[in-house]
């Protein structure tokens, strides 16, 4: 009698030990999965920031048309489109367009990336509807505005996850027609 105790008491603790493994099994498999598509998004962002990059130095970005603007644009051809905008951007130097900068759309989840504007700048977001990794969909969780700032949220909060950021400023170099521009307006301006 006391073997088949001891045999079951064996047993018994041999299943918690196993149960034990799966489920740690289950939440380092887990963690990983985050962590992977944070690097994911990190590696999207790293890629789309350096196309933006070569764009503004090339076709000089002026702006984006909206608050928010779908990245579904850098698949389009050189002499593709009429004018200076392209989707939603618009260049200061159309005809120094070399796209298409990417063969496929660069998604999340099967959502494009999108470009917000804000009171301090351009910046490259997941688009509205794509889970981040610490389970907050954007546009329902993580609602941003004009007014939100991305920079504070990109360096502690919600758009960075272990040390991968989420979520980067676009850089745009004022051009000499667009400092002109600007400077006709301030004029006008004064005019009034």
């Amino acid at each position: 009698m006391a073997r088949a105790r001891h045999i079951a008491w064996s047993s018994w603790c041999i299943s918690c030990a196993l149960l034990g493994l799966v489920i740690l099994s289950i939440i380092g498999l887990h963690y990983n999965q985050q962590s992977m598509q944070a690097y994911l998004i990190g590696e999207d962002i790293t890629q789309l920031v350096s196309i933006f990059a070569d764009i503004d130095a090339t076709a000089g970005i002026a702006e984006f048309e909206h608050t928010f603007n779908w990245i579904d644009f850098l698949t389009i051809k050189k002499n593709g489109f009429l004018g200076s905008q392209v989707g939603s951007l618009i260049l200061a130097r159309p005809e120094r367009w070399n796209g298409p900068y990417v063969s496929q759309h660069i998604c999340l989840q099967s959502v494009k990336y999108q470009v917000i504007k804000t009171d301090k700048g351009y910046f490259i977001i997941p688009g509205n509807g794509a889970r981040l990794p610490d389970g907050r969909v954007m546009g329902v969780d993580l609602i941003l505005t004009e007014n939100s700032d991305i920079d504070t949220l990109i360096n502690t909060g919600p758009l960075t996850y272990h040390a991968h950021k989420l979520a980067a400023p676009v850089i745009i170099t004022p051009t000499t027609t667009m400092v002109s521009e600007m400077q006709k307006l301030n004029d006008q301006d004064e005019d009034i």
